[in-house]
């Protein structure tokens, strides 16, 4: 996570890469039992670079692989500022072309024009400025968000192309959460013996200490955190896979080191001594939550709690806490909650996982005034992922709702893209530990009373956690957050008190969080995960994603596609071109089709399963399966794009990363299914994300819509669409939110089945010559009248004789039988354009905050990580 502020950053520190097994991150060469041969390393990306790992925390920069026009291989990956070219007006074919005829670049040299390169980044990436450098522009830096730190944490990028996350703080924070906390944390990162002897964290390269500063400097690792991760939808058994793996690692690496006999008061001291500190510091702060922390019960969603000081009071004499007790502490990160865990990709990553921001906040008294290394209760590790898990990582992302006031409240979570993922992993997380060999050994080794007081004694940890960290809302400057984490840590309080009389197994919030159906795009997002995250070994949700492009732009294109394999689509996906036959087709692929000359969508659209067809037949795929393939058909065949296009193609425009016109239509073409095999084809200047799934499909011609945009009704293109719909008296299935209001603007997909392609194809042999697209040439040309007809084809711009592109439609329409069927895409459509320069640079400009965009950004960057490593495999 990251603001966009132009700021600072390191290299990775030489580590040795771990194997992953199904219990655990081995890191000793051994999976299963087996010695790993020394030749054996991760399978890498091919389309992650080291600029990738930067270029999130870019964001209002655009991501150009700079591609030879000619052979499709990829020199170097440049980060550009939006606005040079959506501003300045010079052309991405410009820059493609000017750092392609140059072998080596380094820092001053001048690209084109005013361009400049900042920094080289990793051996292959450049990071350019619209200005000439001079020695106050050599270090530039970009804040980033840590999940709740008083320090200033920024990632810096030197002049020499260097990468370093640079901590710095100056005061003391909230209950020492400030330049003390740094302290211990440099304090436990130099004297830790896991630290020493793993590779588990992240280890500084310096400290400076100054009379108010301390500040450390850390290598950065090309990563997402994570909590980007899970809040992008990543999958709740992937999240598990993840977060079990890191446990049972960390229970043979980290917490044996230096263990030691626990004090029998450590819950009192840890947890609820710590509870009674910093509900003191929220109540100083935050006047109005003394009245909810005297009172003697309190009403959260319906529930009766028991008042504070009394669970508080319970709680401290209940005779079970001594049998939940920890025998043993030691070495602990102590913050292991999601966003301080680090998914690490790319050619320099050395392991699956990294941790970050080890614990510097004191939590026994006998640490208050010392700046040493304080060892801890593995436990609390668990209860800190439980607690992101459980909605600590919603209410950081701004999805909480709190109502109510006195002493009765509502507390709500908005669904948003990673709800299912989140809500299965906090359902799963202990059976994910009771299954893990590793960690079960370890708990079978300290926990006399078995795995259930382990979990009491984490779901304590968990509800504590809430409380303390109200007081820690302070010094994110967050107040808002304080009485819901309050309240929400008295719930899980009043839960613990009923665990441990042995009342209820675990008290969940799942009613508290909304449902898939009651929102926006979620859904949508939810389809892309489950299509794009699949393992391999399950069936694929689609055989065939066809590109159509100039032939010209065909090595351009499959440089392109080398550069979002493992992102947009399995890494073991082949990329084919038509042109080639080949005799070991294997399905799923990509296969591009050269077009020799321009064509209207429509004609390119037949060419393209005339070729598709010839291919197939060529590379041995029987009739029988070829009229099964479902297909997703994709066309970019272009036109006059001006600077923001490569070579013509709006498709091939660049974008800030994870948000490149090409790689948003392959994601989100993962929204699409089947009940038989045919295309589904889409546009090249507009892609979408969905508010419902999709109904099964019952007829061979289907137009997928959406509810009109705002835009839509001073577009003339689109209020003749709209008014050609109506003329047609067509109506899509109508949701369940909303029976009265179908959606009836076209989302630019539509559906042909195999039967009815093969008869178009047919048609177009015997000389008709389409002028338009798929929805005016075969849908609204069996609808409307000539006149109607002719009036929508001027508005939507085509070219040519209007007479001949009407007849050729007729005769395109008299071989189609089948009825159109109209399929809604929800109530709620998010539709994206990129069609001219304004919509192009609305789409950049969106890039950074759109919630929609910023979920398939991170699913791709979750399957680069899944793939490299092949967890969950």
């Amino acid at each position: 996570m990251a603001v966009d502020s132009e700021s600072k950053l390191a290299s990775a520190p030489v580590v040795e890469k771990p194997q992953q097994s199904n219990q655990g991150f081995k890191v000793n060469g051994l999976r299963n039992g087996n010695k790993k041969s020394s030749i054996d390393t991760p399978v890498v990306s091919g389309g992650y670079s080291e600029i990738d790992g930067i270029a999130d925390k870019f964001r209002r920069h655009l991501v150009i692989p700079i591609i030879s026009k000619s052979t499709g291989a990829s020199s170097w990956t440049a980060l550009v500022p939006g606005s040079i070219i959506t501003e300045s007006g010079i052309s991405v074919d410009t820059i493609n072309d000017s750092i392609s005829e140059k072998e080596d670049w380094r820092a001053g040299d001048v690209v084109a024009d005013s361009v400049t390169v900042r920094a080289v980044i990793g051996p292959r990436g450049l990071l350019l400025s619209a200005q000439q450098p001079d020695k106050s522009q050599q270090n530039t830096s970009v804040l980033l968000d840590e999940s709740g730190s008083s320090a200033n944490v920024s990632l810096v990028v030197q002049s020499d192309g260097t990468l370093e996350v640079h901590k710095t703080c100056s005061h003391d924070g909230i209950d020492e959460n400030g330049r003390p906390w740094l302290e211990r944390q440099n304090r436990f990162l130099e004297t830790s013996i896991a630290v020493q002897e793993t590779d588990i964290f992240v280890k500084p390269l310096r400290f400076t200490a100054e009379d108010e500063t301390f500040s450390i400097d850390f290598p950065y690792l090309a990563s997402q955190t994570l909590a980007q991760l899970a809040m992008a939808g990543m999958g709740g058994s992937l999240l598990l896979d993840t977060t079990s793996g890191l446990l049972g690692e960390m229970a043979l690496n980290v917490w044996p080191k230096t263990a030691t006999e626990a004090p029998r008061d450590f819950i009192e001291k840890a947890h609820f001594d710590r509870i009674d500190r910093r509900v003191a510091i929220a109540r100083a702060a935050v006047p109005e939550l003394g009245a909810i922390i005297d009172s003697s019960e309190i009403v959260l969603n319906g529930r009766t709690l028991l008042g504070f000081h009394f669970v508080m009071e319970q709680l401290r004499s209940h005779p079970a806490i001594d049998t939940i007790s920890p025998t043993l502490i030691g070495e602990i990160h102590g913050d292991l909650n999601l966003h301080n865990i680090l998914c690490c990709v790319g050619p320099s990553a050395k392991r699956p996982v990294a941790l970050i921001d080890p614990r510097g906040v004191h939590l026994l008294s006998d640490f208050a005034k010392t700046r040493d290394f304080e060892p801890g209760d593995y436990a609390y590790e668990l209860s800190k992922l439980k607690f992101s898990l459980s909605a600590f990582s919603e209410i950081r992302h701004g999805f909480l709702e709190l109502q109510g006031q006195g002493t009765d409240f509502k507390i709500s979570f908005k669904h948003h893209s990673g709800s299912e993922t989140m809500r299965q992993a906090d359902a799963g997380f202990f059976d994910a530990l009771s299954t893990n060999a590793e960690f079960m050994k370890w708990v079978e080794m300290v926990e006399p009373a078995g795995f259930d007081a382990l979990r009491k004694r984490v779901l304590l940890g968990e509800a504590a956690n809430f409380v303390a960290d109200a007081a820690c809302a302070l010094g994110r400057d967050t107040v808002h957050e304080v009485i819901p984490l309050f309240l929400i840590g008295l719930d899980k309080l009043n839960s613990v008190l009923a665990i441990l009389n042995d009342t209820i197994s675990e008290h969940k919030l799942d009613d508290w969080f909304a449902r898939s159906e009651e929102q926006d795009t979620t859904t949508g997002i939810l389809a892309v995960q489950q299509s794009l995250l699949r393992g391999r070994a399950a069936a694929p949700l689609w055989d065939v994603l066809e590109i159509a492009v100039p032939s010209d732009q065909v090595a351009v294109m499959q440089g392109l596609l080398e550069t979002l394999r493992g992102k947009c689509f399995p890494l073991h996906t082949n990329v084919y071109t038509s042109s080639t036959s080949n005799s070991k087709l294997e399905f799923p692929c990509l296969v591009i089709h050269g077009l020799q000359k321009a064509h209207s969508p429509t004609e390119a659209i037949l060419l393209g399963v005339t070729h598709a067809n010839a291919f197939f037949k060529a590379s041995g795929v029987s009739d029988s399966v070829k009229s099964a393939l479902r297909i997703i058909s994709v066309q970019a065949t272009g036109d006059d794009s001006g600077s923001f296009g490569r070579q013509g193609s709006k498709l091939l425009a660049p974008g800030p990363w994870g948000a490149s016109p090409l790689g948003l239509v392959l994601l989100t073409a993962q929204q699409l299914r089947f009940t038989k095999g045919g295309r589904w084809i889409l546009d090249g200047t507009t892609f979408f994300v969905l508010s419902r799934k999709l109904e099964p499909l019952t007829s061979d011609v289907c137009v997928l819509t959406c509810p009109p945009a705002a835009e839509d009704i001073s577009n003339p293109a689109q209020m003749a669409m709209r008014e050609a719909l109506t003329k047609c008296r067509v109506q899509a299935k109508p949701t369940q939110s909303s029976p009265e209001k179908p959606s009836i603007m076209p989302s630019g997909a539509v559906f042909l089945s195999t039967e009815v392609t093969t008869a178009l194809t047919q048609s177009a042999k015997q000389g008709t010559q389409a002028r338009g697209d798929v929805l005016t040439d075969i849908i609204l040309a069996a609808k409307l009248d000539k006149g109607s007809w002719i009036r929508l084809y001027g508005a939507m711009g085509w070219a040519g004789d209007v007479d001949a592109a009407w007849s050729a439609a007729q005769k395109l329409v008299s071989v189609v039988a089948a009825e159109a069927e109209l399929v809604s895409g929800g109530d709620k459509v998010a539709m994206y354009r990129f069609g001219s320069l304004e919509e192009y640079k609305s789409l950049v400009e969106r890039a950074k905050s759109d919630p929609d965009m910023n979920s398939l950004a991170f699913l791709a960057a979750t399957l680069a990580w899944r793939e490299q490593w092949a967890i969950g495999e």
